[in-house]
């Protein structure tokens, strides 16, 4: 049904653009204060530091919180089943029902679940090992 996937998709775009949100308000918290004064001091605009200055090292820093997004967001589409909304779980339990193997079909939906998660973890790991600010990280902890 197109309204229950819309809801779906409401509900977690809305609930993850929060936590999102808030995972690239605190990487540009935690960038030092004085860049906004060094670039003024360079003689860029408070727009030009923002974009070439702050933007980037931002969302660096954002890539391990935006993984652990991605993983969440993945576990969460799970209970838009509730709503009837056709995902893994939901095709699960429909074959489930008709043929009686509980178990091995919900063994691997989660398998699938967690293939699907290790791929986009691992690539998110491999962006951010690119992007890496030196000095901003712990990589080598």
């Amino acid at each position: 049904d197109v309204g229950t996937i819309g809801a779906s998709c409401i509900v977690l775009g809305m609930t993850s653009a929060a936590y999102q949100s808030q995972i690239f308000r605190g990487a540009i918290m935690s960038l030092p204060a004085g860049q906004l004064k060094a670039g003024r001091a360079l003689g860029m605009t408070d727009f030009q530091t923002i974009r070439h200055v702050i933007l980037p090292q931002a969302l660096r820093l954002s890539i391990p919180g935006w993984s652990n997004e991605y993983s969440i967001l993945l576990k969460d589409s799970a209970m838009c089943f509730a709503l009837g909304t056709p995902e893994i779980m939901a095709r699960t339990h429909f074959v489930a029902s008709r043929t009686y193997e509980h178990l091995p079909l919900y063994i691997t939906a989660g398998l699938i679940y967690f293939a699907i998660t290790m791929a986009g973890v691992t690539l998110l790991r491999r962006l951010e090992r690119k992007a890496r600010i030196p000095g901003y990280s712990n990589a080598g902890m």
